[in-house]
């Protein structure tokens, strides 16, 4: 069976990855985490807001179908499926205290 993730990039990981979003084959589906594991191998940029283990950094705004993830208490319990469309969004912190 043919299945397939769309990932799309806002800000710099758009720029970074060199695409606004790239097709993912998936097979039936998988962990959330498998894929932020595989997105930090593939590409530079994920290697700073992804753990190795595949956990998000607060510096990384996810949704999957426009619900954020963190809305989720256990992400190792999260799945994509096919036709699921994940968002990546940088977050940028700063100023001054």
């Amino acid at each position: 069976m043919n299945c397939i993730a769309k990932i799309k990039f806002l800000g710099r990981f758009k720029a970074d990855v060199g695409f606004p979003s790239i097709d993912i084959p998936i097979q039936g589906k998988i962990p959330i985490k498998s894929l932020l594991k595989e997105l930090r191998q593939n590409y530079k940029t994920f290697s700073e807001v992804i753990d190795e283990d595949g956990t998000p950094s607060y510096d990384i705004l996810i949704l999957i179908n426009g619900v954020d993830i963190n809305v989720v208490e256990n992400l190792g319990e999260l799945y994509i499926e096919d036709s699921d469309e994940i968002l990546l969004v940088p977050i940028t912190h700063g100023g001054s205290i």
